[in-house]
């Protein structure tokens, strides 16, 4: 609006025209890239060490493939069940050659059960002369009877 004041033409805003501080606008929210979660999901699980089917957690120690069964027991305690088998194989060299062909290898099997109790998986561990070589689950455990 402009008004004569003292015969000179003056600009006056009203307070509906006046110029309201503003806030400062919210940055537009970025989708994040559905791809990229599962890429992250899936590079943590591979690298993130021993799979839950590879290893067995007992207290805050975990037993995986390769250990012994002195560290078993030692972390674990004595198995609720054990059933020990013999095989026979060839003689193998870490690449999987086979060394003496005919001439077998005897290899003592062992399979331990542990029941961690009826809210926690039941595992089988098996070793073979006296190493772990894999770790198995195989569903909730049971509440153990009194003696």
């Amino acid at each position: 609006m402009v008004k004569l004041v003292n015969g000179a033409p003056v600009k006056v805003e009203l307070m509906s025209e006046q110029k309201r501080p503003t806030r400062p606008r919210a940055r537009a929210v970025r989708r994040a890239n559905p791809l990229a979660g599962v890429l992250i999901g899936f590079a943590v699980l591979t690298l993130s060490g021993p799979a839950a089917g590879d290893s067995i957690r007992c207290g805050t120690r975990i037993i995986s493939d390769g250990d012994h069964v002195a560290r078993l027991l030692r972390y674990c305690g004595e198995p609720d069940f054990a059933h020990t088998r013999r095989a026979l194989r060839p003689f193998l060299s870490l690449t999987g050659a086979t060394y003496y062909p005919g001439f077998p290898e005897e290899v003592w099997i062992e399979e331990w059960t542990y029941n961690f109790g009826p809210h926690k998986f039941m595992r089988l561990v098996t070793l073979e002369n006296g190493v772990v070589t894999g770790v198995k689950n195989l569903g909730y455990g049971y509440t153990q009877p009194p003696d």
